[in-house]
């Protein structure tokens, strides 16, 4: 598998002028809502590392925007499934079956923890039960990669902004 090149600093920062633009203008600075999966499995984490920008090359936990017409909790599965095709490697899992992993649940809403403006995200846990086989994953939508990672080797500089943080406070390692 070809490795995905991490964005440059310039690239980020031309990307950040490029969004922020877009909201030139409007009445109120927006406010983003998104959901984040954090899924944990004899402890190791599923993760995946960005295909697109913002963050491309970056570790990151599965997740982005909730749709309009969404719950917080469909959205942080429906991108759990979109970005890691999560299967018993005969079948993927249903979204009824990832539900009920959801173990705890966190909101992170420091106002600055996306250069992209005010991104307030909910993190879910899916904690998968101790008999379940290993999940196969396989990345899609706008994920380059997606895999399993030891818990105890992450570096926390390869992560995309403050996953790695979400993480730590998450997991509470």
């Amino acid at each position: 598998m070809a490795q995905i090149p991490i964005a440059t600093k310039e690239e980020e920062r031309k990307w950040t002028e490029d969004f922020k633009a877009q909201w030139v203008g409007t009445p109120y600075p927006p406010i983003f809502v998104t959901a984040d999966a954090v899924m944990v499995q004899d402890n190791r984490i599923l993760l995946v590392r960005r295909g697109r920008m913002p963050g491309r090359g970056r570790l990151a936990l599965p997740g982005g925007h909730v749709d309009q017409d969404e719950l917080i909790r469909d959205a942080a599965i429906r991108e759990l499934i979109e970005e890691t095709n999560p299967s018993n490697g005969a079948e993927p899992y249903s979204p009824k079956v990832l539900y009920t992993w959801i173990t705890a649940w966190q909101v992170f809403d420091e106002p600055r923890r996306s250069a992209n403006g005010r991104v307030i995200t909910t993190a879910f846990l899916f904690e998968v039960p101790k008999e379940t086989a290993e999940i196969s994953v396989t990345a899609g939508d706008d994920a380059g990669e997606a895999a399993w990672h030891d818990l105890n080797n992450l570096n926390p500089s390869e992560f995309f902004e403050d996953h790695f943080h979400i993480i730590r406070e998450l997991l509470l390692i």
